[in-house]
């Protein structure tokens, strides 16, 4: 266990270090004339890039809310997914999926740590 401690104290430290040279790194950046112009011409073109989509969202109509609904049951389909296979897994039953073309796919899981 002594390893896993080790290991997560040397990540602490390199996002301490990364955060410190970001700190550096933004600090250049806000001190450049022509950074801050640019910044602010990329402001005005996103402001335009948004008026933009939004008309065309509207012109869709229909369709852009068909979009909108597809990708929010796509999100909670993956969601339902993952919950599946980790249940299986959990009761030792198989977990791996084929797709229309007779593709095998497994589970792909990732361990995290957060403060408790």
């Amino acid at each position: 266990m002594k390893e896993v401690q080790d290991v997560f104290d040397r990540t602490n430290k390199s996002k301490e270090e990364i955060k410190e040279l970001n700190s550096q790194y933004k600090d250049a950046l806000a001190s450049s004339r022509e950074y801050e112009e640019i910044k602010e011409k990329m402001k005005v073109m996103r402001d335009e890039k948004k008026t933009m989509e939004q008309m065309i969202q509207s012109e869709m109509g229909k369709d852009w809310d068909r979009l909108e609904n597809l990708k929010e049951d796509l999100r909670v389909d993956r969601e339902m997914l993952a919950d599946i296979a980790l249940v299986n897994l959990t009761n030792g039953k198989p977990i791996g999926v084929k797709d229309e073309k007779g593709n095998d796919y497994e589970p792909l899981f990732s361990v995290r740590y957060r403060k408790i």
